[in-house]
């Protein structure tokens, strides 16, 4: 497919494109550390569609499972302790929470790349994450479409 915008041509093609695939998917989020598991294999196939000639941005449009594993909510670090001087007990250390997501995490181990990688979120491209309060307020579908061409314009 070809279009013209700003005075560009994008063309999408089977040769210009590759699909995670679910079982790709779920071997990542199942193993441990998922969302450095999950960014591996996009940058595998990020990686192999860069040595290709003629391509001049990359576009990552990703399924709403990518977020899962940095999107989820915080917690804190302890269980308060009841007064100053209280250590907390053993069962109420939790582990740090990451405050890596998908997206940071991509973009700097895409650096290295030779081109430059535009990161797609699943509600950009309509799909609901569900209501939570992390989604995002989206602008009209026209200041979307716009937004994204630009940003590709400037990639490049």
């Amino acid at each position: 497919m070809t279009t013209q915008v700003f005075g560009t041509t994008l063309e999408l093609s089977d040769l210009t494109t590759r699909a995670v695939s679910r079982h790709e998917l779920s071997a990542a989020l199942a193993g441990e550390e998922p969302l450095t598991r999950l960014v591996e294999t996009f940058m595998d196939h990020a990686r192999d569609l860069a040595a290709k000639s003629g391509l001049h941005v990359l576009i990552i449009a990703l399924p709403h499972e990518v977020f899962a594993p940095g999107d989820g909510p915080r917690i804190s670090e302890v269980d308060p302790p009841i007064d100053e001087l209280q250590e907390p007990a053993p069962e109420q250390r939790r582990p740090k929470p990451s405050s890596l997501n998908f997206h940071d995490l991509f973009k700097a181990r895409a650096v290295d790349l030779p081109l430059p990688c535009q990161v797609v979120r699943p509600d950009t491209y309509g799909f609901s994450l569900g209501g939570r309060a992390r989604d995002r307020k989206l602008q009209d579908k026209a200041t979307t479409a716009w937004n994204f061409h630009t940003a590709l314009v400037f990639e490049d």
